[in-house]
């Protein structure tokens, strides 16, 4: 019976120690693990244009973009809202066509709307970092930027 034990022991032993030790991460898987968990993710958020296309957004007009588990994007152009379907492939994501109310309004709402729902049609990549979200045109262009709603840099 104590030899079992001793051999049940040393077993344990070499699987820990083939597995890193005794429940201990890597500090880099740590420091990683912590910087992902810190970020927003996508879906779930509501996420706040602070720039369009590399343009400053106008603080007094609010360009919103949400992304719910389905596959449906929705939020508010400047003006009007919209809904569409949106794709996630790895960094890639696609939108299909966007419905939206049809609402004129004075700009610079109205320039603002033009401006944002014209960045969207061009996105095919996005990034989440800093706890900014950046959708990224296929030209290689300015990214359309984005904090989460009730942030300080919003």
């Amino acid at each position: 019976m104590r030899a079992l034990a001793l051999v049940t022991m040393a077993l344990t032993a070499a699987v820990l120690v083939a597995c890193g030790g005794a429940g201990e991460a890597a500090p880099q898987a740590e420091a990683a693990e912590e910087t992902m968990a810190d970020e927003p993710q996508l879906v779930g958020v509501e996420w706040v244009a602070v720039s369009i296309a590399g343009q400053p957004a106008h603080e007094e007009v609010r360009s919103t973009i949400n992304f719910d588990d389905e596959g449906l994007a929705f939020g508010e152009a400047g003006c009007n809202t919209f809904r569409g379907a949106y794709e996630l492939e790895g960094d890639g994501i696609s939108f299909g066509p966007m419905a939206s109310t049809r609402m004129f309004c004075e700009d610079p709402r109205q320039e603002q709307e033009d401006r944002y729902l014209a960045a969207l049609a061009t996105v095919t990549r996005y990034e989440i970092a800093g706890g900014e979200l950046r959708l990224l045109p296929a030209d290689g262009g300015e990214p359309t930027r984005f904090t989460p709603a009730g942030s300080a840099a919003e």
